[in-house]
């Protein structure tokens, strides 16, 4: 039993290195966001063109996602969970607002330059 929970802890990076990202060769994150008590925090961001943002779940049992309409495509994590870690690359300039889909009053904010 031992030996499966490290085998499965050692492949937990893997997994959670590809899950989301947007785009190939992905950079590591230089922002993290945690979504917590029902806030992004921080709500608003600021990146540079090409920066990975990865929003952290830390909020328990209570879902979350992050949606936001963008012209870079899909910018969604999917649909709610309680736990996990999605990243996005952002590859233009722009202001890129997202919510909530479970908690509309949650809203947050990338700014890329």
């Amino acid at each position: 039993m031992v030996d499966r929970r490290l085998s499965l802890l050692a492949a937990a990076p893997l997994v959670v290195a590809g899950c989301g990202s947007s785009g190939s060769s992905a950079r590591p994150p230089v922002l993290s966001v945690t979504l917590h008590n029902d806030t992004y925090a921080p709500a608003d961001n600021s990146v540079r063109v090409g920066d990975t943002v990865a929003w952290v779940w830390a909020d328990g049992s209570v879902p979350h996602n992050i949606d936001g309409a963008s012209d870079l495509g899909p910018f969604d994590s999917g649909a709610p969970t309680t736990s996990g870690m999605w990243m996005f690359r952002f590859k233009q300039a722009g202001t890129f607002q997202y919510h909530c889909d479970v908690h509309p009053t949650m809203i947050g904010t990338v700014t890329v330059s």
